[in-house]
Parts: C-alpha cells; sequence; structure tokens
C-alpha cells in the first residue's frame, strides 16, 4: 500500500515546486522509460532523461526504498565493472480494467510490470440507467 501512495504522489503532485518538482518529473520519466523499454541500467537511465549519473542513481535508490524500483542483478560484462539492472516491482501497484455490456461484465487485472493477474469474463450483471445498477456493481465480489 505504501508504494501505491508514492506513486500516486509521483504521478498526482501538482503542488511541488523547485528542486521537488524536478525530482517528481525525473521519477516520472524513469518509471516510463522502465515501463516502455523493460529492466535497464542506471546508465541508459541516466542517457535517457539526460541527467548525470550520480544524480539518476539517487533517484533510483529513492524509488528503490519507495518499493517501486528492484534491482534483477549484474549484467555480463566482458571487461570493467558489471552493471546493475533495475526493474519495475511488480506488485507496486494494480490496474483494473472493467469491460461493461448489456448484460455482463468481463474484468481483468494486471500488475505494474503488464502481467495479467487475474481475467474473470461473462460475469452476469444487468446494465441500467439507474443507482440499484450502479449501486450492484459496486457490491460485487469477484
Amino acid at each position: 500500500m505504501e508504494s501505491v501512495k508514492r506513486l500516486l504522489e509521483i504521478f498526482a503532485n501538482e503542488s511541488a515546486s523547485g528542486v521537488a518538482y524536478k525530482n517528481i518529473s525525473l521519477k516520472r520519466q524513469l518509471i516510463n522509460f522502465v515501463d516502455n523499454n523493460g529492466s535497464s541500467t542506471i546508465t541508459d537511465m541516466s542517457n535517457h532523461i539526460s541527467s548525470s549519473i550520480p544524480k539518476t542513481t539517487s533517484l533510483v535508490n529513492e524509488l528503490m526504498e519507495e518499493g517501486v524500483f528492484q534491482e534483477l542483478g549484474k549484467m555480463d560484462s566482458t571487461g570493467g565493472r558489471r552493471a546493475s539492472v533495475f526493474d519495475l516491482v511488480a506488485g507496486a501497484c494494480y490496474f483494473l480494467g472493467v469491460d461493461v455490456h448489456r448484460y455482463h461484465l468481463n474484468i481483468g487485472l494486471m500488475d505494474f510490470r503488464k502481467n495479467m493477474v487475474k481475467v474473470e469474463e461473462q460475469i452476469p450483471f444487468n446494465l441500467e440507467n439507474s443507482m440499484e445498477s450502479y449501486q450492484e456493481l459496486m457490491r460485487m465480489q469477484i
């Protein structure tokens, strides 16, 4: 639950200003980059957000403390220091999709790494333009 709260702060905080705003903006960019490109190194992320490696490392460490990023291990190297690889934490948050039809619902639950956790299809439901229909939808336990 704490990671969801942190994600809301990152994606919904419009009141931040100055350095705090810049850090939130950079964290958004890092999350979007890893979401779109998969696991990445600090160097790849740093190049993407046009920020220094120490600043990117600091932001990645904060995202790890917040439960949004995880270190997967080290990359193979042909020489020099092996780079750490980071990715999103699948359980950091979930997305719920509800497909409402006239006589049934389809519901899908996806984790933060875009893995389908659960899908329920053809759940009986009678859609009407009424408060009763809405309340029935809210009471459903799936």
